[in-house]
């Protein structure tokens, strides 16, 4: 046991952890240090001078690491908020938005009470933004000048952390419009809606409401067209198109709305047809006729109406079908479509008809047979 203790003391030793070999060694290390001390090499201010040089210099990114270091050593809350302030500029500066957005959160997190909340905040959605534009940073800094090696695509995080930093904030509904169609792109229908609907409840009044009514009701009625067994999409499609045709009646995408709830009354009576075809394959042909008989009566203005009427007359042979139909109207959406005006001059004159001012045409390359003022003459 006491061989072992002794073993152990002496690679301690060995190591220079704790004691020394040589006792002026072991006190010229901490001579040596204490004289960096005094230049300030190792306080926050020492490394906090070195990083402003840098900034002025135009090294933003040594300058941020050099903040970062200025942060650590720093033990007053106050100059270590200030430090990674500084840090989050430089990154900026140097667009590392991917590192600004990191040292933001961390300044939220460990120094709300000496930083400008709202103001970080938005400074995290403009980072969403600038994520949203088709901007990355390089993946490495070295290589920062290759386009093609750029780090992730951080929009989704950044914006969601933005908004469970400051939801209702002037820049929230936007970033919620936009990770709603990002979402819907990656078939994550449910958290899409959940944005979206938070949009309509939030800020009705506003452009991104407005769009968000468009958008959550053409995700419902899908949604309602690949199967709503109690009408739930459905109804509250057609609630949302409604709603919108009267608070805009001048909107351009009225008739694009008028279009959706033509189409939703299309696929609630395709439903009831369905369910209707369900019931006859079972023997259920009572039930099969209350579902048909609901499409005549409260569809009658949808191609599913003279097939439900077909499907009556097989029931039960009484049954005449209405010679007085609704017309049908159009289900298809119309653009208004212009001609592009008459150009003064010609835009491009082909190479045929240039006489050799802009091109040369493909079969004149100089080799061969060519034709010369009406000669034929030969190159050679």
């Amino acid at each position: 046991m006491f061989g072992r203790l002794c073993l152990a003391v002496l690679s301690i030793c060995a190591s220079g952890a704790v004691f020394c070999a040589d006792p002026g060694a072991a006190q010229a290390l901490p001579a040596e240090k204490a004289a960096e001390t005094e230049r300030g090499v190792f306080r926050p201010e020492g490394l906090l001078n070195e990083a402003f040089a840098l900034r002025e210099a135009g090294n933003h990114r040594d300058a941020a690491e050099k903040f970062l270091e200025a942060e650590v050593a720093a033990s007053d809350p106050v100059m270590r908020a200030n430090a990674a302030g500084e840090a989050a500029a430089s990154f900026g500066a140097a667009k590392l938005a991917g590192r600004e957005f990191e040292v933001i959160e961390r300044m939220l997190e460990n120094y709300s009470g000496y930083v400008d909340y709202a103001k970080l905040a938005a400074r995290e959605y403009d980072l969403g933004d600038f994520y949203y534009a088709g901007k990355r940073e390089p993946a490495f800094w070295s290589l920062r000048f290759v386009p093609w090696l750029s780090g992730p695509d951080r929009m989704v995080e950044i914006y969601e952390k933005a908004l469970t930093r400051a939801p209702f904030g002037p820049q929230a509904n936007r970033a919620r419009l936009r990770l709603a169609r990002y979402y819907l792109n990656e078939a994550k229908n449910d958290v899409a809606i959940a944005h979206l609907r938070e949009v309509v409840k939030n800020a009705p009044d506003s452009s991104e409401g407005k769009f968000a009514m468009l958008g959550l009701g053409e995700v419902l009625l899908e949604l309602a067209r690949r199967g709503d067994g109690d009408g739930r999409y459905h109804y509250e499609a057609v609630e949302l198109f409604s709603k919108f045709k009267e608070k805009y009646p001048d909107a351009p995408e009225n008739d694009w709305a008028e279009k959706q709830l033509l189409r939703s009354r299309d696929i609630r009576a395709q439903r009831l047809v369905d369910i209707a075809d369900f019931y006859r394959k079972n023997g259920r042909d009572l039930a099969a006729e209350r579902c048909l008989n609901e499409v005549v009566r409260e569809y009658s203005d949808t191609p599913q109406a003279s097939a439900s009427e077909r499907k009556l007359v097989q029931i039960d042979r009484s049954f005449v079908p209405d010679p007085h139909r609704p017309e049908i109207k159009d289900r298809v959406q119309r653009y208004e479509a212009f001609r592009l005006p008459e150009e003064e001059r010609k835009l491009l004159v082909s190479p045929d008809e240039s006489n050799g001012k802009y091109l040369l045409p493909v079969y004149d390359l100089g080799i061969g047979p060519k034709q010369t003022q009406g000669k034929k003459e030969t190159n050679r």
